[in-house]
C-alpha cells in the first residue's frame, strides 16, 4: 500500500507542477449562485491559460482558485484552455424517495455549462450550485474513438489550514493536518478549520476508476488521484461529479447526505 501511495503522490507533484500559480484569475469569471444566494462557484481561465475555479460561502472564500482538468492520452485537458460558450439554467423539482429519511427530496440548483477547448479538443464543464454545495464534472461529447485518462487533475485549494479526517475503506478516521497528510483518503472526506466543516465527495461514478484524495501541490490543497487504474472513455463520456459541501458545524453536513441522489439519474426500469 505504501508503494501505491508514494506513486500517487510523486505523480501528482510531477504532473501538477505547472498549475501551482493559479491564485489569480485573468478574466472576469463565469459564475453560478445557489437558490438562497449564499453559495457561489466561479470559473475562468487564468494568466497561465489554465481552467480554474473557486467557491465562496456566505461571502467567505472557502476554496481559492484551483485547477481543473485531467490528462487525456497525449493532451492535458484544462491547460491552454479557451472558454467558447456559457449556458445557464435553473432547476427546481421534487423527487419522491420513499426509502430515505424524507419522502420528498428537494432538488434545487443553478447550473452553469461552459463549452471549452484545449488545443483541438472540445469538452464541457458542468457545474451545479445548491444551497451549501457545489458539484462539477467534465464531459467529452461526440468522441470518434476511445481515449485513456491516466490521471485526473482536479485540485481543492483551501483558503485556510484544515484538518482532514483521513481513512481508507474500513479503517479508523484519523485527524491530520492537510499539509502533513502522507496517505490518501477515500471519498467522502470531512475537513474542518474550526469555523467551517467541508465534505469533499463524489457522485454518479458509473464507469470510472476509484479515485482518492491526496495532498496537493500547494499549501492547504487536496488533489484527486487514481489509486491504481486508468480510465477508458466512451462516446459522450462524463466523469463522476466532484462535490464540495459546506456547513458551520459537523452535524450541519448531514443535510447534504442526499446530494449523491440529487446528482444521480433515476434507475431505469427493466
Amino acid at each position: 500500500m505504501k508503494k501505491i501511495v508514494s506513486f500517487c503522490y510523486v505523480g501528482l507533484v510531477l504532473s501538477l507542477v505547472l498549475i501551482q500559480g493559479v491564485a489569480q484569475a485573468a478574466k472576469p469569471p463565469y459564475q453560478a449562485t445557489s437558490p438562497d444566494g449564499k453559495t457561489r462557484m466561479e470559473l475562468t481561465v487564468n494568466d497561465q491559460k489554465q481552467l480554474v475555479y473557486r467557491v465562496t460561502f456566505e461571502g467567505n472564500p472557502v476554496v481559492d482558485w484551483s485547477a481543473l482538468g485531467f490528462q487525456l492520452t497525449n493532451l492535458a485537458v484544462g491547460e491552454n484552455a479557451v472558454i467558447t460558450k456559457q449556458t445557464q439554467r435553473t432547476n427546481k423539482e421534487q423527487v419522491a424517495w420513499p426509502l430515505g429519511e424524507k419522502d420528498i427530496i428537494q432538488n434545487n440548483y443553478q447550473e452553469l455549462t461552459l463549452d471549452c477547448r484545449s488545443r483541438g479538443l472540445h469538452y464541457k464543464i458542468i457545474a451545479r450550485v445548491f444551497d451549501g454545495s457545489v458539484a462539477f464534472r467534465y464531459v467529452l461529447p461526440q468522441q470518434k474513438g476511445k481515449e485513456v485518462i491516466p490521471e485526473e487533475r482536479t485540485i481543492f485549494t483551501l483558503t485556510d489550514a484544515y484538518t482532514i479526517y483521513q481513512y481508507n475503506e474500513e479503517s479508523v478516521f484519523t485527524p491530520v493536518a492537510v499539509n502533513k497528510l502522507d496517505k490518501t483518503c477515500d471519498f467522502p472526506a470531512t475537513l474542518t478549520n474550526g469555523k467551517f466543516f467541508i465534505s469533499l465527495g463524489e457522485a454518479s461514478n458509473d464507469s470510472y476508476t476509484k479515485a482518492v484524495l491526496a495532498k496537493g501541490p500547494a499549501a492547504n490543497s487536496m488533489a484527486v488521484a487514481f489509486l491504481k487504474d486508468s480510465v477508458t472513455t466512451s462516446a459522450d463520456f462524463q466523469t463522476p461529479w466532484r462535490t464540495i459541501s459546506i456547513a458551520t458545524s459537523a452535524i450541519g453536513l448531514h443535510q447534504f447526505s442526499d446530494l449523491p441522489l440529487r446528482l444521480t439519474p433515476p434507475v431505469k426500469e427493466v
